[in-house]
């Protein structure tokens, strides 16, 4: 087992919201998608609103220092499947 296979996961209930790709860097489809993982009819680019809010954040202020530079985004919902 994997160390962090050890630590329980909490439901904190709070919503997955889809990214606003326009804003950032992805690739598509998902590279786990072209491994054939099972997301079925969602797209891998959901993640808790919070996170959306901070990453939007971050972004607006990577714009402000080099205009034309995105954040790429890499993961972000994974089904248990």
């Amino acid at each position: 087992m994997r160390p962090y296979h050890q630590i329980p996961i909490f439901e904190c209930g709070e919503p997955l919201t889809a990214i606003p790709l326009e804003l950032f860097a992805v690739e598509s489809p998902h590279p786990y998608e072209k491994l054939g993982a099972p997301y079925g009819k969602h797209s891998p680019y959901y993640l808790r609103q919070s996170v959306i809010e901070n990453l939007i954040q971050a972004q607006n202020y990577l714009d402000v220092l080099h205009p034309n530079w995105r954040i790429q985004i890499f993961d972000a919902y994974r089904p248990i499947a």
